[in-house]
């Protein structure tokens, strides 16, 4: 079995890797228990979705703000993910 991802815990944030490999029927509809800040680092083809919204090409720079408790999912085409990830307590 593979990992989804995996997750590197820095000061202030954590990177998460998505490896090119990851089984698509992981990537599933959820809701983050925070609000978040999601900026790409490294993309490959993916695309990010919020609930009732068309799927959105990710390219590095990206910044998408995802609020608590909203439906969203990572849609992977090819290559590997890297996200910084900052949540809001």
């Amino acid at each position: 079995m593979v990992n989804t991802y995996n997750d590197l815990q820095q000061e202030n944030h954590f990177v998460r890797t998505f490896r090119e490999d990851v089984p698509e029927d992981e990537l599933v509809w959820h809701r983050d228990h925070e609000d978040r800040m999601m900026t790409v680092l490294e993309c490959g083809e993916w695309y990010f979705q919020f609930d009732n919204e068309l799927p959105k090409k990710l390219s590095v720079g990206d910044t998408i703000e995802i609020k608590k408790m909203i439906y969203h999912r990572l849609i992977k085409e090819s290559g590997r993910l890297i996200i910084k990830i900052v949540e809001s307590k």
